[in-house]
């Protein structure tokens, strides 16, 4: 194909343009690509499919890109040679995925013997989403105009009796050092330009709290609050040296929630994250009737980082480790990221299923000092009138699960402990995991174990 006959058939299209190839034992060709769609490369060995996919398309493409870096960041780059060509057109920033004769471990897969897994995980790192382990809600970062969307998008942002009434209190806690008197720390709050705190008044109220995200919202269970009022710091030492507390809530600001105060709203939570630390607490607030007393709803909290604040739980920010099963900090902590776990397998355990309790369908409890644990079976299933010469198969399934895992409060108590509870095959196996400093358990035990699908993270 000439270049006239190419460019004409790719007008209007974004297609990627070879002319003059020879890298390698390419002979010099000219070729078309139809760029965003998947083209598979077939031939012979030696017919120049790498040559073509990695030496010329992914060295040009990374060439290009690593281009745009400046002259200091191209220095920690492995950079490839400029292919064997004359001119290519349309080509984008390029990612090969090729195997590499690595190290294989029992842990490698189609991702760790590529490239793939080193993609992904820093892919997911930055599409991952965190929700809090104690009350499920999504943890991100909440900057001052997340907070903004947040609470106009609430109902009970917007949705009082009087629109002209209602604030919400922009807030910020602030620890009392025990090197300063109580007088002393006010006057460096009031010398900051604070002038009112929040105080509790004494009353108490069972409250029930929401969250202002729309799409986050649940009710957790009613609990006593402390009312609170606004006070002036200078009338505040008083009340707070009766009830000595060890931080005390500073009002940043007071602001309608009408989009002309947008700014001053954000410019507020900006300065109460400052002196809070990263955290801040809104309290929705309307003034009576008579404009006398502020009635002060339970708090809203913020935090800045990757912390959830109604829990007051920290939490590790996504890295590319968090998602790899090969790291410490990814894999999981029952089968370290293996997939699997050596267990009891209770398959060899019970091998044949069509035998009988008493005809000895538990392998290891037939001969031996384990024949007593057959022993001890046989009368706990005469006591509750447990079938034993059925085959364990026809058994119900709840009885099979009462055989190997015995009862459930065992050992809870001496009214639960044997004779009166059965232990079950599985806490018998567990006795010998006890004593596997001995050969002959161990010997024992690695008869019936075998490896499983990880129930913690399913493989």
């Amino acid at each position: 194909m000439t270049e006239r006959q190419m460019t004409k058939g790719t007008k209007g299209s974004r297609n990627i343009l070879l002319y003059g190839v020879r890298q390698n034992n390419l002979k010099g060709f000219d070729l078309e690509l139809p760029a965003g769609n998947l083209v598979v490369l077939t031939g012979l060995s030696g017919s120049g499919k790498s040559s073509l996919a990695f030496d010329t398309l992914f060295a040009e493409g990374q060439r290009r890109y690593v281009e745009t870096f400046s002259p200091y960041a191209r220095q920690f780059f492995d950079r490839m040679d400029k292919p064997q060509v004359d001119r290519i057109q349309g080509i984008p920033p390029a990612i090969a995925i090729e195997q590499r004769n690595t190290v294989r471990s029992t842990r490698s897969t189609v991702g760790t013997m590529t490239e793939i897994c080193d993609h992904m995980k820093v892919l997911w790192s930055h599409l991952a989403t965190l929700y809090c382990s104690g009350c499920g809600n999504p943890v991100k970062r909440d900057s001052p105009r997340r907070v903004w969307e947040a609470i106009r998008a609430f109902p009970h942002g917007r949705d009082h009796s009087s629109q002209a009434r209602a604030r919400v209190l922009v807030t910020f806690e602030l620890p009392l050092s025990e090197k300063l008197s109580l007088e002393d720390s006010l006057g460096l709050i009031r010398r900051q330009g604070y002038q009112r705190l929040l105080v509790e008044s004494g009353e108490s109220d069972q409250v029930i709290r929401e969250t202002p995200y729309a799409f986050e919202r649940n009710r957790s269970r009613p609990k006593e609050e402390q009312a609170l009022e606004i006070v002036d710091v200078d009338s505040a030492i008083d009340l707070l040296r009766a009830r000595q507390p060890e931080r005390v809530i500073v009002i940043q600001d007071r602001v309608a929630l009408s989009p002309s105060n947008r700014a001053r709203f954000v410019e507020a939570c900006e300065q109460a994250y400052h002196f809070g630390k990263g955290h801040l607490e809104i309290y929705p607030a309307i003034k009576g009737e008579d404009g006398g007393q502020w009635a002060i709803s339970p708090p809203w909290r913020f935090s800045q980082g990757f912390h959830c604040a109604e829990c007051d739980l920290d939490f590790r920010e996504p890295t590319p480790a968090l998602f790899s099963f090969n790291h410490p900090l990814g894999a999981c902590p029952s089968c370290r990221g293996f997939g699997r776990v050596i267990t009891i397998d209770y398959r060899k355990v019970i091998p044949d299923r069509t035998k009988s309790l008493r005809g000895g369908a538990i392998k290891p409890w037939r001969t031996g000092h384990s024949a007593e644990c057959h022993d001890d079976l046989m009368a706990i299933c005469n006591r509750r009138r447990v079938p034993t010469d059925i085959p364990f198969n026809e058994l119900k399934p709840e009885t099979q699960k009462w055989v190997i895992e015995g009862d459930r409060d065992y050992g809870k108590n001496r009214r639960h402990e044997w004779p009166n509870a059965w232990y079950g095959i599985a806490r018998y196996f567990r006795w010998l995991e006890s004593k596997a400093y001995k050969m002959h358990v161990r010997v024992l035990l690695s008869r019936y174990r075998g490896y499983q699908l990880c129930p913690d993270c399913h493989g």
